[in-house]
């Protein structure tokens, strides 16, 4: 699913949780969508753990300081533009707690969402995280074989850029040998 159509569809189902990696210069510049819907697609899927706090409408990974680290990692590539989302579907500031919401209910909203946007076994996913990691490798063992897992953008023991760096080699985008 692409575009328009796509946007459409997030708005009236998902725009409470579900957003795209499109910025403008402004991080919390949420006209971006309407401005860049052409660019959206799904054939990528960045999915992070949790919504760490209330947001607006599609406001989800385009809020906070670290969600410009996701921006420049993923302007200009092939994920630019993908869909992203969250396993748990509510606002839960602290990691161990949304860990204990990864419950069959959960799944059975993100396997609803994906099958909604269409997303399949081709889609490639970015996953935020060790956690994250952990429950959607769990809940999907073989559904989604198309997934890397990233350095959550919030991971505090790494400055920017050795975040940034760590991430692209990972997408492959810098040799691993560098």
């Amino acid at each position: 699913m692409r575009g328009e159509t796509l946007l459409k569809k997030v708005r009236r189902k998902y725009s409470d949780f579900g957003s795209f990696a499109v910025w403008g210069k402004e991080c919390n510049d949420l006209g971006i969508f309407d401005r860049k819907k052409k660019f959206l697609h799904t054939n990528s899927v960045v999915v992070g753990l949790n919504i760490s706090d209330k947001i607006k409408l599609l406001e989800n990974f385009h809020k906070t300081r670290f969600d410009r680290r996701l921006a420049r990692l993923l302007a200009g590539t092939k994920h630019e533009g993908g869909y992203m989302t969250d396993l748990i579907k509510m606002a839960t500031p602290k990691a161990k707690e949304a860990k204990q919401r990864a419950n069959i209910e959960a799944k059975k909203k993100i396997e609803k969402e994906m099958k909604t946007l269409g997303i399949n076994g081709e889609t490639s996913f970015l996953i935020l995280g060790k956690i994250a990691w952990e429950i959607f490798t769990d809940w999907f063992p073989k559904k989604f074989p198309k997934r890397k897992r990233l350095m959550h953008p919030s991971y505090r023991f790494v400055s920017g850029e050795k975040w940034h760096r760590h991430n692209k080699k990972i997408l492959g985008y810098i040799p691993k040998s560098s």
